[in-house]
């Protein structure tokens, strides 16, 4: 079994291409996509139209010799899933390198991706990381959450608020009402409102027209720190 991608309505189907991931194959196992795994949620890949381009997403690396991805059953396992996204539409995707441990994760995009929050649901201090350049880079914002075990993101609606909530629950209480959840702000981690000079234009597919077209979108550039303003549209 082997994920594939289509930018054509179906007409051509593409294998899931993933630099940084040697010769690893990239799969999905939608089966298992929105369930607890031993009271891990996994979830599924997360895009939004206001934030063109990005994905996030739950992937398995398996070394599948070329010969059987077709015939070979795979599913998500601890061991073997990692945090992987893409910039383009799914046409290639990246594994972060501070992002490197296999695990489950949960993620939201904010402010029409200008920033991008991960936390791994399956470890025991659970680490959350924060980009705000689109997941050129991620930081680390510490390991210790003290008993607070995150289970997933409350949705930001379109990806257009800077803030959001992660629902879990504290480890040493009774598992019947312990369930809560904490706010994320990104307004002090983007600091000021952008300006005209902090955007730049890209284009869906550099190489090809997906559905007999290119669109250009407005997106942040990568060293510019800041969040849209109401007057923001991703199309120019």
């Amino acid at each position: 079994m082997r994920t594939k991608i289509t930018f054509d309505n179906g007409d051509k189907w593409n294998n899931l291409t993933c630099t940084q991931c040697k010769s690893l194959n990239l799969h999905m196992d939608f089966s298992t996509i929105g369930h607890a795994i031993k009271s891990m949620y996994i979830q599924g890949p997360l895009s939004h139209s206001t934030a063109p381009g990005l994905i996030l997403a739950n992937g398995m690396l398996e070394d599948i010799p070329a010969g059987e991805v077709n015939t070979v059953n795979v599913t998500l396992t601890v061991t073997k899933t990692h945090f992987v996204m893409s910039e383009d539409g799914g046409e290639t995707w990246q594994r972060p390198k501070n992002i490197s441990s296999p695990g489950f994760f949960v993620y939201g995009i904010f402010d029409y991706g200008n920033a991008i929050a991960v936390l791994q649901t399956n470890s025991d201090r659970p680490t959350m990381w924060f980009s705000h350049n689109r997941g050129k880079c991620f930081y680390s914002v510490g390991e210790d959450s003290g008993d607070f075990l995150p289970k997933s993101f409350l949705p930001v609606p379109n990806a257009l608020d800077k803030k959001g909530a992660v629902f879990g629950k504290m480890a040493k209480e009774d598992e019947l009402d312990n369930w809560v959840y904490l706010v994320i702000d990104m307004n002090d981690f983007l600091g000021r409102p952008c300006i005209e000079s902090d955007y730049r234009l890209w284009s869906t597919s550099e190489s090809n027209c997906i559905l007999g077209g290119k669109y250009t979108y407005n997106i942040t550039k990568d060293d510019s720190v800041c969040f849209s303003t109401k007057d923001y549209s991703p199309k120019p």
